[in-house]
């Protein structure tokens, strides 16, 4: 999990939504604690799932 942190909170870094790395993290942290993260790869399957059908 940690490294998954690491790797989201930098994502979150550069899409500028946090001001530094440990921010980014943080956000990510708090995205997972939540269920946000969840229900965001919830939908991103369901996406990759329809967008397979169809081709």
């Amino acid at each position: 999990l940690d490294l998954a942190l690491l790797n989201a909170g930098a994502a979150i870094l550069v899409a500028g939504g946090a001001e530094d790395l440990a921010a980014g993290i943080e956000r990510a942290r708090e995205s997972v604690a939540g269920g946000a993260a969840t229900t965001v790869l919830e939908k991103l399957v369901e996406r990759s799932r329809a967008l397979a059908g169809s081709g």
